[in-house]
């Protein structure tokens, strides 16, 4: 996991600014564990409920997942999306 932009993620949520910090796994890991404090809308299921769910287009998300690979592509979904400010924060491992 990405320490210096889990840091920002951190600091955001001191300060009283909102923040979604997003778990694009599926909801049987994110059942095994998870990071207090996150959401859990996995990969195959994040064009469909992001827009519904969180429609404001600059909400700071950062994404995670196990190795990295998907938070990577989940960033770049929600970017294509229209979210300017989408953070990957990596993995898990």
């Amino acid at each position: 996991m990405n320490k210096e932009i889990f840091d920002q993620y951190l600091k955001l949520i001191k300060s009283g600014n909102p923040a979604l910090l997003l778990d694009v796994r599926s909801s049987e890991e994110y059942g095994e564990y998870h990071l207090n404090g996150s959401v859990n809308i996995p990969l195959n299921q994040l064009k469909m409920k992001m827009p519904r769910d969180y429609p404001d287009m600059r909400l700071p998300i950062f994404v995670y997942c196990q190795s990295g690979y998907r938070a990577k592509e989940g960033a770049a979904i929600l970017k294509e999306q229209g979210y300017w400010n989408v953070n990957s924060l990596g993995g898990l491992a």
